[in-house]
């Protein structure tokens, strides 16, 4: 381990400290057309799957690059307040808007700028 070592209490099982990009794709498949999930949904149902460590997913959504043959389906991803993620790293916004409406989403733009997706509460897949 690089030098430090962890001290587990006993019983406790060693989780992973961070996520992949891997890991991430793998949840956000789950989510089906027509349904979009909330950042903080997925960042909840990882950190249970792996032992209830806080996540992040900057870093590895960061790594994921521009693979869009993978087709993995980051459009559905909106941020707690049901708006497009407005993240350089993340997608082009116009990228994220032409998807979510080929699946049916109206859009609207606030008086501050932010993209909504319409009665998105609605529309909310749950991680189970």
């Amino acid at each position: 381990m690089c030098g430090r070592a962890t001290v587990m209490p006993e019983g406790a099982s060693l989780a992973p400290s961070y996520i992949t990009g891997a890991e991430i794709a793998g949840a956000v498949r789950l989510i089906p057309e027509g349904k979009v999930a909330l950042t903080d949904d997925l960042t909840n149902y990882l950190a249970q799957k792996y032992g209830g460590h806080s996540v992040t997913l900057r870093g590895p959504m960061h790594a994921r690059g521009r693979a869009e043959e993978d087709e993995i389906p980051y459009w559905r991803l909106l941020n707690p307040k049901g708006c497009m993620i407005t993240r350089k790293w993340f997608m082009p916004n116009h990228e994220q808007g032409n998807r979510l409406n080929l699946e049916g989403h109206e859009l609207f733009i606030d008086s501050r700028n932010r993209v909504h997706v319409v009665d998105y509460k609605d529309k909310l897949f749950h991680f189970s």
